[in-house]
């Protein structure tokens, strides 16, 4: 399926470097024409880039992000230290 338009792009990469700006310009200088950017999120250490076909835009409403904390969880029962 390679080849094949797809009318989504998701892409990540880890941010320590070049900034957001940089691989926003990296990726669009080999996006194939006919898409935009739909929205970006930086989490810790990743960023996450949407691109979708240009025509399928309006149809998309109501967009939101979020950051959801996934890290080791430190909170046990105290039985479990005993």
């Amino acid at each position: 399926m390679l080849g094949t338009p797809r009318s989504v792009f998701a892409l990540s990469a880890r941010q320590s470097s070049p900034k957001e700006a940089q691989w926003t310009a990296a990726i669009e200088a080999h996006l194939p024409s006919g898409y935009e950017r739909l929205a970006s999120r930086i989490l810790v250490g990743m960023l996450i880039i949407v691109y979708v076909k240009t025509q399928l835009r309006p149809k998309i409403t109501n967009l939101l992000t979020a950051a959801v904390g996934t890290g080791p969880c430190l909170n046990y029962p105290s039985s479990i230290h005993r």
